[in-house]
């Protein structure tokens, strides 16, 4: 659980220049974590688990393709949800980031109005699913409940018949 009200976002990318700007944008709405590698986030991720990872397609060592497979192997990762951050703005790209996994993409340079509403919408899709999630778990427990109540009942229904018929057929 998180300590403060504020959702969680860790920022990957190499250019420092982007992080900055990226927490500039979005640091007043929201806390946040901020890398330059994939390495160094897969670390970070092993400590804590943020509500939404925005991830650059092109860095060195490992790109946001190789360091979003990887995120997903992890056992808090595979529900994250991820954003690529990308200058390469062509439908190749996107095509990519989606088949990839990735919620949505931003290319790069940030217009900051789009960064704001794309991470705030999939963050309000996030809480609705895992109301949504905690409903259904609800009511399967509740069925789950009545289904042991009806075989209970069943079960004292046919032992009272079954001893009414023996009963009987003493008389």
């Amino acid at each position: 659980m998180q300590t403060s009200n504020k959702e969680l976002i860790l920022l990957v990318d190499d250019d420092p220049g982007n992080l900055k700007r990226a927490q500039t944008i979005l640091g007043e709405e929201f806390r946040i974590s901020a890398t330059t590698s994939g390495k160094m986030a897969l670390s970070l991720l092993s400590k804590v688990t943020p509500d939404l990872i925005l991830l650059d397609v092109n860095m060195p060592e490992m790109n946001g393709f190789e360091t979003l497979k990887k995120i997903r192997e992890l056992e808090n990762g595979s529900m994250i949800p991820v954003v690529f951050l990308t200058g390469d703005n062509d439908a190749e790209t996107e095509t990519k980031c989606f088949e990839a996994g990735a919620m949505d993409f931003v290319g790069k340079p940030f217009v900051s109005q789009v960064l704001v509403s794309r991470v705030k919408r999939i963050l309000e899709n996030r809480q609705y699913q895992n109301h949504l999630e905690e409903m259904v778990a609800s009511q399967v427990a509740e069925m789950t409940r009545m289904q042991d109540e009806v075989h209970r009942y069943a079960i004292s229904f046919h032992r009272q018949v079954r001893s009414k018929s023996l009963f009987s057929s003493i008389l």
